[in-house]
C-alpha cells in the first residue's frame, strides 16, 4: 500500500496541475478585460504562449516521472543497476529551455521596447501626463493646472485619476517612501515606483467602464456601444456635483457565487436621497432624464499596489475612471478652477515641489 501511494504521487500532480490549467484554456476571458488599445494584446498574447510552453513542458516532464516511477519500480529478481548519468541528455535538457528562453527573449523584444523604451511625447497635445508619488498607504496623483506646466500654484492633487477614452497617458511616478508598484490590471500595466528614481509607463484606455444596474455586474464599452445606453455617475466621478447620482455601496462579504466569482467584493450603487431625475450621458450628450430610466452608472478601473509595502498594504487602492472626451473635459477644468481657488493646500504639495520640481538632468526631464 505505501509504495502504491508513493506511485500515485506524481499521478495526483499531474491531475491537480491540469485542473490548474483548465481556466486558461476552458475559459478564454479568465483574465480581466484587456481595455489597453496599445499593446494590450500583446502583453496577453506573451502571457498565453509562455503559459501554454510552461505547462508542455510541466506535463512532459511529470508523464516522464509517472511513466519511470512505474517501468522502473522494485520488482522480485530485478536488481539496482547503478547510473553516473548521460552528458549527452544533461546537454539536451539545458541546451533546450536555453533556446525556448532566447526565443522568447526575441519574440517579445519588440514589444519591451514599445512598453518600455518608446515613449509619447509629453509635447505632443494628444499625450495627457500625470505624476504619482505614493506614499504609505495612499496614492497620490498630481496634473498639471491650467498654464500646462508643473511645479506652478495651480497643479491639481488627486487620490485617483481620470483619464480621457482613446488618449495616450503617460505616468510618471517615484515613491516618497518604500518601494510600492502601480498597477492596473485591466490596462496591463505594472511599474515599480522605487525611492530615488524616476519611473515611467504610459497606455491607451479605449473602453469606458460602467455598471449595468440591470444585471449587477461591471461592463466595458466603447463610446459606439454607450450610444444606446443612459450612464449616470456616482459620488466624486462625475464631471461636477451637479451631475452626481448615485453612491457606490461595497459590501464587507464575499458577493454570491451568482453574482460575481467567489473571493470578489460585492458592488452595487444606490440612488441618492431625493433623487428623481439624474444627469446621465446619452447619445453622445449630457441630459436628465428619470432614475427609473438609467441603464448604467460610470464604474471605475481599479489600481492596485502590487508591491508587499507594509502592514496596511491591503488599504493601498486608487481608481481610474476612463471618460468621453467631454466629460473629461469639463471634469478637468472644474479642478482646475477649484485648485486656482483654493491654492491647493495639500501637506504633500512641499515634497512634491522638493523632489520633482527642483532641477535635475535627469529626473524629471521631459520627453521629447
Amino acid at each position: 500500500m505505501r509504495g502504491s501511494a508513493r506511485l500515485l504521487t506524481p499521478l495526483a500532480a499531474a491531475a491537480f496541475a491540469l485542473f490548474a490549467a483548465l481556466p486558461a484554456s476552458a475559459v478564454p476571458n479568465w483574465l480581466p478585460p484587456n481595455v489597453n488599445a496599445s499593446y494590450g494584446t500583446k502583453v496577453d498574447d506573451l502571457y498565453f504562449a509562455i503559459y501554454f510552453i510552461v505547462a508542455a513542458f510541466f506535463f512532459l516532464t511529470e508523464g516522464l516521472i509517472l511513466y519511470c516511477c512505474i517501468a522502473f519500480r522494485g520488482r522480485p529478481g530485478r536488481k539496482a543497476k547503478y547510473m553516473h548519468g548521460s552528458n549527452v541528455a544533461e546537454t539536451v535538457w539545458t541546451v533546450i529551455p536555453a533556446l525556448i528562453l532566447i526565443g522568447i527573449g526575441v519574440a517579445q523584444a519588440g514589444t519591451w521596447k514599445e512598453i518600455r523604451m518608446t515613449f509619447p511625447s509629453e509635447k505632443d497635445p494628444n499625450t495627457l501626463v500625470i505624476q504619482t508619488f505614493p506614499k504609505q498607504y495612499e496614492w497620490a496623483f498630481r496634473y498639471a493646472g491650467a498654464d500646462g506646466a508643473f511645479g506652478t500654484a495651480d497643479d491639481v492633487y488627486q487620490n485617483g485619476i481620470h483619464i480621457p477614452i482613446g488618449r495616450k497617458v503617460l505616468v510618471k511616478l517615484s515613491s516618497s517612501d518604500v518601494i510600492h508598484s502601480f498597477f492596473v490590471p485591466h490596462a496591463r500595466v505594472k511599474l515599480d515606483a522605487m525611492p530615488g528614481m524616476m519611473g515611467r509607463t504610459w497606455f491607451t484606455m479605449d473602453k469606458v467602464s460602467v455598471w449595468n444596474l440591470k444585471d449587477q455586474k461591471m461592463e466595458v464599452l466603447t463610446l459606439e456601444e454607450m450610444k444606446s445606453k443612459k450612464v449616470a455617475w456616482a459620488l466624486t466621478n462625475g464631471p461636477s456635483r451637479q451631475a452626481w447620482g448615485y453612491k457606490l455601496v461595497e459590501a464587507s462579504t464575499d458577493a454570491p457565487d451568482a453574482q460575481l466569482k467567489k473571493g470578489m467584493k460585492k458592488y452595487s450603487y444606490e440612488l441618492l436621497t431625493g433623487k428623481t431625475n439624474v444627469q446621465v450621458w446619452y447619445e453622445g450628450k449630457v441630459q436628465d432624464v428619470p432614475a427609473a430610466e438609467v441603464d448604467a452608472v460610470f464604474h471605475r478601473y481599479e489600481i492596485a499596489c502590487a508591491e508587499l509595502c507594509g502592514m496596511q498594504h491591503f488599504n493601498m487602492r486608487s481608481n481610474v475612471f476612463v471618460d468621453p472626451p467631454e466629460i473629461y473635459d469639463t471634469w478637468y477644468k472644474g479642478v482646475c478652477d477649484q485648485a486656482v481657488k483654493t491654492g491647493s493646500p495639500e501637506v504633500t504639495t512641499a515634497r512634491w515641489h522638493t523632489y520633482w520640481d527642483q532641477a535635475h538632468p535627469t529626473w524629471n526631464k521631459a520627453i521629447e
